[in-house]
């Protein structure tokens, strides 16, 4: 047991856990001390997406692996103890030409009736240099069916292999080629390799079928495995994977490669987030929360420990030795040290007048200096403690309700209309992006992450307290709660000032204006998620901002901004459907909280509006009512110009015309043979004969049919038409 101050120091006393790979303390201390650290979990993978490589002139490994062995030819797997790993390999049912493979087949057959069983070395090299080689030289120039080359296709199947990552495998490795995959896996012993594989491809199949609008098999029945037989061999196998895509000369958005990080036990420093466990026996391959499921249940199981949830709370440090903050209403007897409250008549209490409040190093607090204040009489003197902010915010939201109320912090009558109808039952907190929440005062509270365990936390104790004494009906504080994302700095990290990194908002809205500055924190993403800062972004939101200034004004001889006259009486069908289908996107975006999206869709209608000779004036001030939330001032100075009165946040929001939204023209995308060939803009109620017959029809169809006998046509209502010829 070692033992040092400097590793203990604020974490409490006791042994050090020894686990120094994955924690900071411990990790220093074994760094110290030169200790061995052996790292127990691998933390996640990387994506290594294709760094193109010049493959190495030799590679006995790539010849060596042309001798694949399969279930079909049932040739003995190489036998190993313990936990096992295979190298696997299946392709598309036509990813090759069906003429040479029967040609190759009947080649195959008649060299093993002449070569029977058991082969010579010589003789199997041989077999796999006029077959196996020849299979993957065709594989590799593409010649039959190569859909894994869309991106969303190949993502399916990469998506499908980590899905058990860590569950029923641990993944190694894998390449996902045009017309075949890869696959570097260790199976936990407890599934069967042939259900592993019968599940990859019945959902990859069933999924890029869906997306292809086509039915049938698309993997060739049978796959390909070998087991690794050590480390040298796992080491060819990465290699392998890794450069196949550069042996077949393909670009980097044609295949999908990944591999997981190396599992190094020398660690250069500390790894304590989540992973997947090495290192570690029995649970070997386990993500760290399966890991700690299993570590329970063994100890159950062993009688060496019992499953216990424990919970913990972050002590909260209410008394602060400062001026600004509410003082304590307490009284301490000069002579026995004994408390009480100030009278009730004399609440609030208010710190008193101070011209000098800055810290004196006084432990009492700055307030031991008002001697005529803490001096309540001649045997009792004030508590110089003040409350921390929390004291206040954990129920300001109550008392905006009734602000002015002298007898009480909320009367029944503030409390029933603002908080309505809830229940004290059933009371619960909702933190979904759902558009409802649970029970409680307030409809909605949006804080950063740092609110959720701290300022939101106490309130709900605060409400509670209050609840359980009778002041408040409510059992609950808050119905729902949206923790946005943080704004990070242009180098992706937070912002500080210790890094350069802080971005002033008064500069931006001094450059930009602050309905650019608003507009672009809206547009940035998601937002519950991290977003960086981006100057560029604003400049693209100003310049939006600008493009619907000139839909309604333009500059004259002089410079001055006069109207355009392109705002006028008129009607326009088409912008009339253009502007309610910008209603219902910006109304549902809103509601979700997906500002970016709705400012998307406003972008759209201005690009419309732009492009059109006239914009009838009642659409265009509909527009401002939607834009006005984003970007008030903007909206707001357009419309007093067009000779509004009335300020457009005090009207009503536009209603949606829904007749407007129905499309009379659809746009259909037409496939051969899987492959993007032509869209074709249609009736929106056209039928499935018509439909093939214009996709038939089309110039560019007819070129990559010309010759060609079309097998099969599917069409699926309102999306595509996808032929097969060959």
């Amino acid at each position: 047991v070692w033992i040092a101050d400097y590793v203990m120091m604020g974490y409490g006393s006791g042994a050090i856990m020894a686990v120094p790979a994955h924690d900071e303390r411990d990790f220093e201390f074994a760094k110290k001390f030169e200790l061995p650290i052996k790292a127990v979990v691998s933390t996640g993978s990387t994506d290594l997406q294709s760094v193109p490589q010049d493959p190495a002139p030799t590679n006995t490994f790539l010849n060596d692996y042309k001798a694949k062995n399969s279930h079909r030819r049932k040739l003995p797997h190489i036998q190993q103890e313990g936990l096992t790993t295979y190298f696997l390999t299946w392709r598309l049912g036509d990813s090759l030409p069906a003429e040479k493979l029967q040609a190759l087949s009947t080649e195959k057959e008649a060299w093993l009736t002449t070569n029977p069983e058991p082969h010579s070395t010589e003789q199997t090299a041989e077999f796999h240099q006029k077959f196996s080689d020849k299979i993957d030289q065709w594989l590799d120039a593409g010649e039959g069916s190569c859909v894994l080359k869309d991106p969303a296709l190949s993502k399916i199947v990469s998506d499908a292999f980590h899905h058990f990552d860590g569950d029923r495998y641990l993944l190694h490795s894998f390449v996902v080629m045009p017309n075949h995959v890869h696959v570097l896996v260790t199976l936990n012993p407890e599934h069967s390799l042939p259900d592993l594989v019968k599940t990859w491809k019945r959902h990859t199949a069933r999924e890029i079928n869906k997306a292809l609008g086509q039915e049938g098999s698309l993997w060739q029945p049978e796959y390909y495995d070998r087991i690794i037989r050590d480390q040298k061999h796992f080491e060819n196998v990465l290699s392998y994977v890794e450069k196949n895509p550069v042996i077949a000369k393909l670009k980097g958005d044609q295949f999908s490669l990944w591999a997981a990080e190396s599992q190094e036990t020398d660690c250069k420093s500390a790894l304590p987030g989540q992973g997947t466990a090495i290192n570690s026996g029995f649970l070997d391959g386990l993500k760290t929360k399966d890991a700690k499921k299993k570590i329970i249940h063994w100890l159950v199981e062993n009688k060496k420990g019992e499953k216990k949830i424990q919970f913990k709370l972050r002590d909260w440090l209410f008394s602060r030795q400062r001026y600004w903050g509410e003082p304590f209403p307490l009284l301490w007897d000069k002579e026995t040290g004994q408390h009480s409250h100030v009278p009730t008549e004399e609440l609030p209490l208010l710190q008193p007048e101070m011209e000098d409040f800055k810290p004196t190093g006084d432990p009492r607090g700055p307030l031991i200096n008002c001697t005529d204040w803490i001096n309540y009489s001649d045997t009792l003197q004030r508590e110089t403690n003040t409350m921390p902010q929390w004291a206040g915010s954990c129920w300001y939201y109550l008392r905006y309700c009734d602000p002015n109320n002298t007898e009480a912090f909320l009367g029944q009558e503030a409390e029933d209309y603002w908080g309505g109808d809830s229940s004290t039952e059933n009371c619960k907190l909702q933190t979904s992006n759902s558009a409802e929440g649970g029970d409680g005062f307030v409809d909605f509270y949006v804080g950063g992450k740092e609110h959720a365990v701290l300022h939101l936390l106490y309130s709900r104790f605060w409400h509670k307290v209050l609840n359980d004494l009778g002041h408040v009906k409510t059992s609950e504080p808050f119905k729902r709660y949206f923790a946005p994302g943080l704004i990070m700095g242009e180098d992706g990290q937070k912002m500080s000032k210790s890094l350069g990194n802080v971005v002033n908002p008064d500069d931006v809205v001094e450059r930009y204006g602050a309905d650019s500055l608003r507009l672009y924190e809206m547009f940035m993403g998601p937002l519950d998620q991290d977003k960086p800062w981006a100057m560029k972004g604003v400049e693209g939101v100003s310049r939006f901002l600008a493009k619907v200034w000139r839909v309604a004004f333009s500059e004259d001889a002089e410079g001055k901004w006069e109207l355009s006259g392109k705002i006028t009486d008129s009607k326009n069908d088409d912008l009339a459907k253009v502007t309610h289908q910008t209603i219902k996107r910006v109304e549902e975006a809103i509601e979700s909280l997906r500002f970016n999206t709705a400012i998307s869709a406003m972008m759209e209608c201005t690009n419309a509006y732009t492009a059109a000779k006239e914009v009838p004036r009642d659409l265009f001030l509909t527009f401002l009512k939607l834009l006005s939330p984003f970007a008030p001032h903007l909206a707001e100075e357009i419309n007093s110009k067009l000779g509004e009165t009335e300020l457009i946040s005090e009207q009503t929001w536009p209603v949606l015309d829904e007749s407007l939204l129905v499309e009379s023209e659809i746009q259909l995308i037409v496939q051969v043979n899987g492959k993007l060939r032509a869209r074709i803009t249609v009736p929106a109620d056209i039928s499935k004969e018509d439909a093939e017959a214009q996709a038939l029809a089309d110039e560019n169809v007819q070129t990559h049919t010309d010759g060609k006998t079309v097998r099969k046509v599917i069409v699926v209502p309102g999306k595509l038409v996808n032929i097969v010829a060959n």
